[in-house]
């Protein structure tokens, strides 16, 4: 009679183990690999603050060499702002070839927008800071300083409103990942002239002056030309002409950079009460420049009446010789 044998305990045992511990370690594997993945938006916000760790260290580079800047070779000087406009365009590619998800397609181009403004105002900052030490007259390099300077203190505005909507986006979605804060470029003299110019000035080793404000009308003649002066009663006789026309020069004896001046003629006669206002505006005029302006449209009256044309520019906040701020002109049609 034959007796089957019983496997042993340890043979059950091992039969029972092996599938548990298969079971077991691929549970394992599957949590690690769900830890492990993050989600799609948060990779995008991890690459985001790479890009924005690497815009940050441009601008506290840009920072600290504009406060050397006055001290430091000029070889030196542009081979660091070279160095800057590389590292901004680098991270505006890396922006464009980012991947993004497709629920942030419409938050993305403010991001986008910030690095193209931070790469635009770099690759003109450069080139215009060098115009600077070569003119002499610092008018167009101001002009051209400032309006890179704009572009590169309005890309923080551009990426304020990118945070605010991507980290609203993710707290909806229940997601953890956090934006960094972005590193302003020193340029909150972006949109003041007198500051800029201030900074070309002592970047060519230009000593500070005392802000001085002052304008006048320094020359002004008429068309018709005048045909001959009563130099008893200072009146200038003109021929009689269907169209009047005043040409007024205006000069800069300040030393600051002044914006939006204001001229105003106004034209008298002996028989009109009112009289006749016209204004100009002169959009920007530098230190020892001189712009002229022509104003028509003003009806002298003729047949002798004696008119008063009165021109009028300023005066500015701050300036202290208003003397030379209007001219008249006394004159008749015969």
């Amino acid at each position: 009679m034959k007796y089957l044998r019983r496997p042993s305990r340890k043979k059950q045992f091992i039969k029972f183990l092996v599938p548990f511990l298969f079971v077991l370690g691929l549970l394992y594997f599957l949590g690690q690999l769900g830890e492990s993945k993050p989600s799609e938006f948060t990779e995008y916000a991890i690459q985001v603050n790479k890009m924005i760790r690497a815009s940050n260290e441009t601008a506290e580079g840009f920072n600290e060499l504009k406060i050397q800047a006055p001290t430091i070779s000029r070889a030196e000087l542009k081979a660091r702002l070279i160095q800057y406009t590389k590292d901004c365009a680098d991270v505006q590619e890396d922006c464009a070839s980012l991947m993004v998800p497709e629920e942030l397609r419409k938050i993305h181009p403010y991001l986008q927008l910030c690095f193209e403004m931070r790469g635009k105002g770099m690759e003109d900052y450069q080139p215009a800071i060098f115009n600077a030490l070569k003119d002499e007259d610092l008018e167009v390099a101001t002009s051209q300083v400032s309006k890179a300077l704009r572009y590169l203190s309005l890309s923080d505005d551009a990426y304020v409103l990118f945070k605010e909507n991507a980290e609203e986006f993710f707290r909806e979605k229940g997601v953890d990942a956090s934006l960094l804060e972005l590193t302003s470029f020193d340029a909150e003299l972006a949109f003041d002239k007198s500051g800029v110019l201030s900074f070309l000035q002592e970047l060519k080793g230009i000593e500070a002056l005392e802000i001085i404000h002052g304008v006048a009308i320094v020359e002004l003649s008429t068309n018709p030309k005048q045909t001959s002066y009563d130099e008893s009663s200072k009146t200038a006789i003109l021929p009689e002409v269907e169209e009047f026309v005043v040409v007024v020069t205006v000069e800069n004896q300040g030393n600051q950079i002044e914006n939006n001046l204001l001229v105003e003629a106004i034209l008298k006669s002996e028989i009109e009460l009112e009289g006749q206002l016209k204004s100009v505006k002169i959009n920007s005029l530098a230190p020892g420049a001189r712009k002229t302006i022509t104003i028509r449209g003003l009806k002298p009256t003729g047949s002798g009446v004696i008119n008063l044309f009165t021109v009028t520019v300023g005066p500015l906040v701050g300036e202290k010789l208003i003397t030379n701020n209007t001219r008249e002109y006394k004159f008749v049609l015969k």
